[in-house]
């Protein structure tokens, strides 16, 4: 099996080097459709790609980690993504997404209220950022039990 994954990364190399900046791109959409997500990893480990497409490159990378359930990894990818588009809204929609995953809600809040400076109406916003903030609510809530009970043991 891993031979056989090496082997179809290494062909698919030769087919990318001596191809257009965006069938590289086409190549590792059709990796991602496919479900082929250690493969997008290896191919875009390997290639060099220009400045222009890094931030692509990166948000791909990022799904390929997120779909293997990697979320520290793809948080990564997406930042780098986000942080050489500023303009991409899928690149820190996707960034939101996965600190809720990884219930750094305080963060998610951040991305969302971003979001919102551009888009004060969309509702898909709003609702990611109120369940960032039920979530924080939750969390403060069950803090704020345990302290009252450590105080009336401590009583």
């Amino acid at each position: 099996m891993m031979k056989r994954l090496w082997i179809s990364c290494l062909c698919l190399l030769i087919g990318l080097w001596s191809a257009e900046a965006q069938d590289v791109v086409r190549s590792i959409k059709m990796l991602l459709l496919e479900d082929r997500f250690e493969e997008v990893i290896l191919v875009t480990d390997t290639i060099a790609v220009t400045d222009s497409l890094k931030d692509e490159i990166f948000y791909f990378r990022g799904h390929a980690y997120q779909s293997l359930l990697r979320y520290d990894s793809a948080y990564h990818y997406y930042y780098l993504a986000a942080k050489l588009n500023s303009n991409s809204v899928s690149y820190r929609v996707a960034m939101g997404q996965i600190l809720t995953k990884l219930g750094r809600s305080r963060e998610a809040i951040e991305v969302y209220n971003y979001l919102l400076s551009y888009d004060s109406l969309n509702y898909f916003f709003l609702k990611q950022a109120g369940r960032c903030y039920e979530e924080l609510r939750w969390q403060y809530g069950i803090w704020k039990k345990h302290v009252h009970r450590i105080q009336t043991l401590c009583l």
